[in-house]
Parts: C-alpha cells; structure tokens; sequence
C-alpha cells in the first residue's frame, strides 16, 4: 500500500505497536479465534472513538459511488502524490519532475453492508483496485473514450462481492462538528474453508456451554 496518508497511518500504527486501539473479539474453540465486528458494532462504537482505531469487518460492497468526478486523481509515477497536468505535460512538485503521462489512482467511496447495517467508507488506489478489479488508468481511458457502457458494467460487477476489511476510523472536527472518517487499509479475499472451520469451532465452543 503506498498512498502517502496509509503509509503514514501504517507507519504510526508500527512505531506505537502495543499502545494504539485495535478492536478486537476473540472466542475460544480448539484455538483462539480473532472474529470481525459487525457493521452496527463499529457504527455503534464510532461515538466512543477518541483517538485513530482500527477494525476487522467481514462485507459485502453495497454501492460504489460514480455520480462523482472525483473516482480517481492524476499521481506522481514515482512517488505518488498528486500532480497538475498541462498541455499534455505532468509536473511533479515533489519530485522536481516533468512526466510525459501521469499515474491514475482511485479514490472511491463505498457503501459496505452486511446482515446488521451499512457504512461509508473511503478506499485509495490498492485496495480499491482489489475491489474493482481493474486499474484507474483503465478507467480513465474509458472515459477519455466516451466508453461509460464499459465503466457501468465493470463498477456494477464489483458489486455485491464480498470480502474481508481491515477499517481504520479517525475522528476529527469539520465545521466545528465531529465526524468519524472511516477509511480502508487493506482488503482480502474471503477464504471461505478456513471461515467455514472457524464457524464450526464457533459452533462448537457454543454447544459446551451449560445453560
């Protein structure tokens, strides 16, 4: 992951290793088992959030949202950051360099949902391209083709897959309100053997209790 804010949020979350908030549950069956909050816990818990925490959340994507222009923004080819473009030419300010053609990188809005709720969150470029399945730069020539066919069908067919996310909520003051701004920080496949083991564990660790 190498957007500038997750690597700062990644690295902050190493140097204070054993002092940062990281919900988690555990139950015991056989082994330990580390379970993901549900969408209402995390939305539920966002009021008690005093400082960056960070959440597992197994969900599906809801809604991705297009009706916006801002799906993507144009980067720095080597280190990333947001770059202006003129008359076919990328500066990079940071680097000190002219480009021939800029580096498309996502950022999306999504609704993620599972059986208790729905939340927003906001998804850079490598965990969004997991979700899209294609790269920015793929969207981008598309819509420099007129092609918006072709983007409807590959944003509706990154919906209502399902995946495990590891959220991070950061609050802040916006217009002298608090919010909560829930971003992802990383995404993976579902490995539905190995949930389906920890699930059964689940089951059994419940069967042994005496009511």
């Amino acid at each position: 992951i190498d957007e500038p804010e997750i690597v700062k949020l990644q690295e902050w979350r190493d140097s204070n290793d054993g002092k940062i908030d990281y919900k988690v549950r555990t139950v015991r069956g056989r082994r330990k088992k580390h379970v993901p909050f549900t969408i209402e816990e995390i939305i539920n818990l966002s009021d008690q959030i005093g400082d960056t925490t960070f959440f597992d959340v197994t969900a599906y994507v809801a809604h991705i949202k297009t009706e916006s222009s801002n799906l993507f923004y144009a980067a720095c080819p080597q280190c990333n950051r947001k770059i202006s473009e003129n008359n076919g030419i990328a500066t990079c300010d940071n680097c000190s360099q002219n480009f021939s053609k800029a580096k498309y990188r996502y950022t999306l809005s999504i609704k993620l949902s599972d059986h208790t709720g729905s939340l927003w969150i906001n998804a850079f470029d490598s965990v969004a391209t997991v979700i899209v399945g294609e790269e920015a730069d793929i969207i981008k020539d598309l819509k420099d083709q007129g092609d918006e066919t072709r983007i409807y069908e590959i944003f509706r067919n990154a919906s209502f897959k399902e995946f495990n996310f590891k959220l991070v909520a950061k609050p802040d003051t916006w217009q002298g309100k608090r919010r909560v701004q829930i971003l992802t920080i990383s995404v993976a496949k579902i490995d539905y053997a190995i949930d389906g083991k920890d699930l059964l564990d689940q089951l059994g660790n419940y069967s042994q209790l005496n009511y």
